[in-house]
C-alpha cells in the first residue's frame, strides 16, 4: 500500500508558524487634519506599518491597493467631502474583516449608534484622546484581527483536511472491492 503524496497535510504546521510569527500589521489612518495624523503616527510609531489618507476617497483608494495588508483603520468622523462614517461604511463593504475605529469630537448617540451598526465598528474614541489609551485600543484591535485571521486559516485548512480524509477513505474502499471501484467518485 502506498501513500498518495497529494494527501499529505501541512496546514496545521503553517497555521502554528503564522500564529507564532512576529507579525507587523498595517494600519490606515484617515484624517483631513495633518496634526491629527502626526499625533496618531507618534502614538503608534515603531509598532505598525502606517498608511495615511487625507480624506475618505483617498482612504478608499489606499484600502483597495492594500486590501491584503491592512488590519485596522482609524478614521476621523468630521471630514470634508466624505464623513468618517460614510468612509467606514464603504470600507466595511470592501474589507469586512478589517478592524475599524472612529475618532470623533462629538458624542452624539445617534451618530455613534449608526456607526456601530452600519460600519462594523470595533470602537469609537472621543477627542482629545490619551495616546496610551489609543495604543491599548489599537493593540486590542490588532490582536482581534490576528486571531480572526488565524481562525479563518485554521478553518480553511481543516476543511481541506476533511476533504482529503474522505477522499483517502473512498480510494481505500474502492481499491478493496473491484465491484465498487469508482462508485465513490460519483
Amino acid at each position: 500500500l502506498s501513500i498518495d503524496k497529494s494527501l499529505q497535510f501541512e496546514g496545521l504546521d503553517n497555521f502554528f508558524y503564522v500564529a507564532n510569527e512576529k507579525m507587523t500589521n498595517t494600519i490606515l489612518l484617515v484624517d483631513d487634519e495633518i496634526n491629527n495624523i502626526q499625533l496618531l503616527k507618534r502614538a503608534l510609531r515603531g509598532k505598525y506599518n502606517i498608511l495615511t489618507a487625507s480624506e475618505g476617497r483617498e482612504g478608499l483608494e489606499v484600502l483597495e491597493k492594500n486590501l491584503d495588508k491592512i488590519a485596522l483603520i482609524i478614521s476621523d468622523h468630521k471630514m470634508p467631502v466624505m464623513e468618517g462614517t460614510e468612509f467606514l461604511k464603504r470600507a466595511n463593504e470592501m474589507a469586512p474583516d478589517v478592524i475599524k475605529i472612529l475618532l470623533t469630537g462629538f458624542t452624539d448617540i445617534e451618530i455613534l449608534t449608526d456607526a456601530v451598526n452600519t460600519c462594523n465598528l470595533f470602537q469609537y474614541i472621543t477627542k482629545p484622546f490619551d495616546p496610551n489609551e489609543l495604543a491599548t485600543i489599537v493593540a486590542t484591535g490588532i490582536e482581534k484581527y490576528n486571531l480572526s485571521s488565524a481562525k479563518s486559516l485554521m478553518l480553511r485548512d481543516l476543511k481541506e483536511l476533511f476533504y482529503k480524509t474522505i477522499k483517502s477513505i473512498s480510494n481505500t474502499l474502492d481499491a478493496k472491492d473491484a465491484y465498487t471501484h469508482g462508485h465513490s467518485m460519483r
